[in-house]
C-alpha cells in the first residue's frame, strides 16, 4: 500500500508548471521523505511510466549546488545509475522525472540472510 500524501504535496503538484501538467500525469504516491515525495508519473503522449521526485525548495540548502549536482547526474553514462529524464519547477518545488526502476531495495538485498546484529 502506497503512503498517503499530505496536503502540501498535493498542493505543490497541483501548482506545477503547465509544461509538467502537459507532459506527465501524476499518479500514486510511492514514498514520502523529509525532503519531498516520490510519485508515479506517466508520460502523457507515450504512456511511459516514470518516477517524479518532488523536492520542496525549502529543503535545498544551496540552489546552485543542487542544480550542479543534477547536471552531473544527467551526464552519467553508467547502466547502473538511474538517470534523470526531465526537470520542472514551480514556486514551491522541483520535480525531477527519472526512469522507473522496480525491484527490491538495494540495502535490503545486501542484508538478506544477515542477523540483526550484522545489519
Amino acid at each position: 500500500v502506497a503512503p498517503r500524501a499530505d496536503g502540501r504535496v498535493l498542493a505543490a503538484t497541483a501548482k506545477a508548471s503547465a509544461a509538467l501538467r502537459d507532459a506527465y500525469t501524476m499518479g500514486k504516491v510511492l514514498a514520502i521523505r523529509s525532503t519531498g515525495t516520490v510519485m508515479e508519473a506517466r508520460r502523457s503522449k507515450s504512456g511511459t511510466v516514470r518516477v517524479a521526485k518532488v523536492v520542496r525548495k525549502t529543503t535545498i540548502a544551496s540552489r546552485q549546488a543542487f542544480r550542479t549536482s543534477l547536471e552531473l547526474f544527467k551526464r552519467q553514462k553508467s547502466a547502473n545509475v538511474v538517470k534523470p529524464i526531465d526537470m520542472y519547477e514551480d514556486q514551491d518545488s522541483v520535480y525531477i522525472i527519472q526512469e522507473a526502476v522496480t525491484g527490491s531495495c538495494l540495502q535490503a538485498a545486501g542484508l538478506e540472510g544477515a542477523s540483526e546484529r550484522d545489519a
